[in-house]
């Protein structure tokens, strides 16, 4: 098979392999175990790896060839961009729900991406099937390589779709990130432990990808209205999406966590704003006093708060009631969410724990844990966030302070 290894070539084979073996681990895992999250990654990542094959192909020297070669570097629908906004968009979907799937009034929209996909295809029937392949008529553009089909694709099809493709990609990466900021609060109003379930990774992904678009859409605009780039000058931009690639395929694929049962994410549904409790003029609800006495006294006698796992969900069925009920008497007769509720209780018997030093001979991963944190980072965030200190800085002033 013609290919001329060179750095272009090569650096864009490497991001090119990383994200079609991925696809393939991504979507076979997927399959195996009914993960719709994992099959969009592998379709998310074969997008991105067909969109630098063209740069790469034509850098190992299949467009001069002028022969087979450059036919399928014009007619392969490498760049279908219209389907990567909406793939981005229910990717996230099925991370944040674990309960998510695709529904029949969702596939409208993939209608663009089909559209262009069915016009690519109908340029290679009449093209390349019925005129040269049927008829025996020779192509009549680029050496005989591609027919007056394709040249429109490149032309005038192409001024077309292209805004389509920045308009689509945009619309839908600021609504994922929209969501995604809702999902936050959504964790925090349900989950006591939410370190696996944040998405930092996918957050940063989705604003990297904010941020290369804008400089490839910078490049463009330069390319188009300030100089003048050459074909080489553009590789820059095809590069670093083979980085994005790699860094994507591995993050997405690795975060194998099990996610909980009750993560099920619906992006419009409303959470319950929190509302500090200082009752001014408007009299105090009786039923929501009378559940948050009966809260506050559960907490302390039962102390639920040292299951490591422990959700608004579990915390309501142990009090016989549902989870609304229970949201809004943290939400509003607290003015907690329920992370911050349950993690003010472990602070609490972590700085008891020191206070007291009973645990001299522990150290202080082995007291958050008895306290029900589940990780160094959310116990570290939680502590600083309620005491102004680090866990390391609280326990130092305790010996200090005991030394004077």
């Amino acid at each position: 098979m013609l290919f001329h290894y060179n750095v272009h070539s090569v650096f864009l084979l490497f991001g090119f392999l990383q994200g079609i073996i991925f696809a393939g681990l991504a979507w076979w895992r997927g399959w195996r175990e009914d993960r719709l999250s994992d099959k969009l990654l592998a379709i998310l990542l074969l997008i991105c790896s067909l969109d630098i094959a063209q740069y790469m192909l034509g850098f190992a020297g299949w467009y001069d060839s002028h022969d087979a070669h450059s036919t399928f570097m014009f007619y392969f629908p490498f760049h279908q961009i219209l389907f990567l906004g909406p793939v981005i968009y229910f990717y996230f979907r099925s991370l944040t729900n674990t309960n998510f799937r695709i529904r029949r009034r969702d596939w409208w929209h993939f209608v663009p991406g089909l559209l262009k996909l069915g016009f690519r295809l109908a340029f290679f029937l009449w093209d390349v099937v019925w005129l040269h392949w049927v008829k025996g008529l020779d192509m009549p553009e680029f050496f005989n390589t591609k027919g007056r089909l394709a040249s429109f694709y490149q032309g005038g099809f192409s001024e077309v779709v292209i805004p389509l493709e920045w308009i689509s990609i945009v619309v839908y990466l600021v609504l994922t990130i929209i969501h995604y900021q809702r999902y936050r609060r959504y964790i925090n109003n349900h989950f006591s432990d939410t370190e696996n379930i944040r998405f930092n990774w996918l957050r940063n992904l989705l604003y990297a990808t904010v941020v290369g678009m804008t400089l490839s859409l910078l490049v463009s605009w330069l390319g188009a209205f300030v100089m003048s780039m050459n074909y080489a000058q553009f590789w820059n931009k095809f590069f670093a999406e083979a980085v994005m690639i790699y860094f994507v395929s591995i993050i997405g694929y690795t975060a194998t966590v099990k996610l909980p049962r009750q993560l099920s994410f619906e992006p419009d549904a409303p959470e319950p704003e929190v509302a500090m409790p200082e009752a001014t003029t408007i009299a105090p609800d009786p039923e929501l006093t009378r559940w948050k006495d009966r809260l506050i006294q559960y907490m302390d006698e039962h102390q639920p708060y040292l299951q490591s796992e422990l959700t608004l969900s579990d915390l309501a069925q142990q009090l016989k009631t549902n989870s609304s009920v229970l949201s809004r008497v943290i939400n509003s007769g607290l003015g907690q969410n329920f992370n911050d509720f349950i993690n003010t209780y472990r602070v609490r018997v972590v700085q008891k724990s020191l206070d007291q030093q009973q645990d001299e001979q522990f150290t202080l991963m082995s007291i958050a844990l008895d306290a029900g944190f589940n990780s160094k980072a959310t116990f570290n965030r939680a502590f600083k966030k309620f005491t102004g200190q680090s866990p390391r800085e609280y326990a130092q002033s305790r010996m200090s302070g005991d030394l004077q």
